[in-house]
């Protein structure tokens, strides 16, 4: 359930950082997330994870790399 502030959406999406049009969207999903943000969401684990092990050493080209190795495109 929204609770109402004495601020108006545009000047809270001002402050947050966030369009007015993507506050819009993600209210009107019933503030779930979408499957877009699901996959990205793993996807970053993933990277991380790959990072991780490899002694957080990899630059962008060396994890993309091992991202392709893993299967993800």
């Amino acid at each position: 359930m929204l609770q109402k502030t004495a601020y108006g959406v545009r000047r809270l999406c001002r402050v947050l950082g966030v369009s007015k049009t993507a506050y819009y969207e993600h209210r009107g999903r019933d503030g779930g997330a979408s499957t877009t943000d699901w996959f990205d969401a793993h996807d970053a684990h993933t990277a991380r994870a790959a990072w991780a092990e490899n002694r957080r050493v990899y630059g962008a080209r060396r994890l993309t790399a091992e991202l392709r190795h893993r299967g993800h495109p």
